[in-house]
């Protein structure tokens, strides 16, 4: 693999994390003269307050959905591959003692799996971005595969926590956004080729209209008028107006999209994945890097891979395994 290419998986990998973790302070602030009176601008790692949903965490650490995406990528480590069945064994164990949030997907599928309802049909009904937005690792694992077997990997971790049909089709959307910006393609058109696939209930052309729609408005004004919560239907209309704004530059983007409040984190994976993918990290700024509290976990995960990272897929004897080399 050569160091462009690398630099590239290791941006995507860590713009995730860093987007979720600069999130963690101000997470779920919907109302943004709140955030902006009580914050200011926020720049850099926060501690939480005492009253925030992650009150137990610290500066740099990261919230629910980056723990889980961490419990991904240390399942694949630790098992050599990606495995849906193993995937759930290791992400129903993180929860066991889990000082921090519970959300609400989370707290169905627990019910449905202690139950003893099987893994694949144990996921809750949300339409939360979050269960898409926590493939950063899984993506980096399959970036020598072909795109279909990936979108298919993507889909299954998905699925295991969130099963509405747009949460996999946002899934699917940002693994073929990903996978065309390591291929050299232009951020605009890397999403318009995968807004045209054929998903089952997600319109993207309609969310990139009602992007274009908000240009007359300031940003924070664009994100409250397009949506702050955590469901697909919203934060993916905000998640397309921060890189349609702000994509050329990783650090304004990822700035922006904390102080617009609401589930910011959610949107944070996904942003700083992209666009992680897209500029490399070295253009992450180094404060970010050196105040990701993860980052030696990060480090041995990409330090661990082959010079190829390569996988396949399978849905039928395996039941969904991405292995390495």
């Amino acid at each position: 693999m050569n160091h462009h290419a690398s630099d590239k998986l290791a941006g995507l990998l860590y713009g995730s994390f860093i987007a979720d973790g600069l999130a963690l302070g101000v997470h779920w602030i919907y109302e943004q003269e709140e955030l902006r009176r009580d914050f200011g601008r926020v720049t850099d790692f926060l501690d939480p307050h005492e009253d925030s949903y992650h009150p137990s965490k610290k500066r740099g650490e990261q919230t629910h959905y980056g723990d889980q995406a961490l419990t991904l990528m240390e399942s694949i480590k630790s098992r050599g591959r990606f495995e849906v069945s193993g995937f759930a064994q290791d992400w129903l164990r993180m929860w066991d003692g889990y000082p921090d949030y519970f959300d609400q997907a989370t707290e169905e599928t627990l019910r449905h799996l202690n139950a003893g309802v099987p893994a694949e049909e144990a996921a809750s009904k949300s339409n939360e971005l979050g269960g898409a937005a926590r493939i950063a690792p899984l993506l980096v694992l399959m970036s020598g595969d072909l795109v279909e077997s990936s979108v298919a990997a993507a889909r299954a971790q998905t699925a295991l926590t969130h099963g509405s049909q747009i949460v996999g089709d946002a899934a699917e959307f940002l693994t073929r956004t990903v996978f065309a910006l390591l291929a050299g393609v232009e951020l605009r058109k890397s999403l318009e080729q995968a807004a045209s696939a054929a998903y089952d209930e997600l319109d993207v052309q309609a969310m990139l209209q009602r992007v274009d729609a908000t240009r007359p408005l300031k940003i924070p004004a664009a994100a409250k008028s397009l949506g702050l919560a955590c469901p697909a239907p919203q934060a993916l209309p905000t998640l397309l107006m921060l890189l349609d704004r702000c994509g050329d530059d990783f650090e304004t983007a990822l700035i922006e999209n904390t102080n617009a409040g609401g589930d910011n984190a959610g949107r944070g994976l996904a942003i700083g994945m992209v666009l992680g993918a897209m500029h490399g990290k070295s253009r992450i700024p180094q404060r970010w890097l050196r105040g990701l509290r993860a980052a030696p976990r990060l480090d041995a995960f990409l330090d661990g891979l082959p010079s190829r990272a390569t996988s396949q897929y399978e849905n039928q004897d395996q039941k969904g395994v991405c292995l390495i080399g």
